[in-house]
């Protein structure tokens, strides 16, 4: 049962995320909670027993040196049930409901795990890689909430937002049409929050977003869930399917 307490702290938020299409949320998780999550990330880590590049639930970064550093799993629901409740949790989905103002479903979500060293994601907008086919939710129908299980800052490569690109055609560059080009960003203004254990963010498919390398001695762990309106039934089945098809052929491990 959500708390009054918790209503007030949800429609602050989302006052904030109508105005800008992000908004950061404070208070919703206790600290029992949030070490919960902490100790399942580093379990489900260390209980991967193929945590190599042909797993494909194992994403992968460039380090500072432009070695591969494996630094993802994806999804999760599948091998946590903690996380699966997460993802279901009534506060959670309220943000998410109120936010897109619609009914939803988990499409997607992944733990990052960021280990120092590791890059971070150009530019791009997440409704563009969520678009694998005519049936896919359109980017307002898809809001991703970050849940931070380390303190998040620049040194450890926080996200930066961009809120006055939202709604303005970007140009992508010549190697991924999914991607915003470095120019289209450079000398925008940015948000870019600073998270303790539990903060949580939450922004929507059109904000235009990117982080910079882990600089730090400091893990950047953050788990991402997204939701769609839920008339799109098979939006997470034909978006993994769609996923792995093409980091199989990545990989080289065939299409299929």
């Amino acid at each position: 049962m959500i708390s009054q307490k918790q209503q007030n702290i949800i429609d602050s938020a989302i006052s904030e995320y109508k105005s800008n299409g992000v908004c950061v949320v404070k208070g919703l998780l206790d600290t029992n909670e949030i070490e919960l999550l902490q100790k399942e990330a580093s379990r489900l880590w260390s209980d991967q027993k193929d945590l190599n590049s042909l797993n494909l639930r194992v994403g992968t970064r460039k380090d500072l040196d432009g070695k591969d550093v494996l630094e993802r799993l994806d999804p999760v629901v599948d091998i946590s049930k903690i996380f699966s409740d997460l993802n279901e949790d009534e506060r959670i989905l309220k943000l998410a409901e109120i936010a897109l103002g619609e009914k939803v479903m988990v499409m997607k979500e992944k733990l990052i795990y960021k280990w120092p060293g590791s890059s971070g994601y150009g530019a791009h907008r997440d409704g563009a890689y969520f678009k694998v086919s005519e049936n896919a939710p359109e980017s307002n129908e898809i809001l991703s909430i970050i849940i931070a299980l380390d303190k998040v800052d620049a040194e450890n490569g926080a996200t930066k937002f961009y809120p006055t690109l939202r709604f303005k055609e970007l140009a992508s560059p010549a190697e991924e049409a999914r991607d915003i080009d470095d120019a289209e960003i450079e000398g925008e203004p940015f948000l870019m929050p600073e998270l303790n254990p539990g903060d949580i963010v939450l922004f929507d498919g059109n904000m235009p977003h990117s982080s910079d390398f882990n600089k730090s001695q400091r893990t950047r762990r953050i788990y991402i869930i997204t939701y769609a309106f839920n008339k799109y039934t098979n939006c997470r089945e034909d978006y993994y399917a769609s996923r792995h098809k093409e980091m199989s052929k990545e990989r080289g491990l065939g299409t299929e």
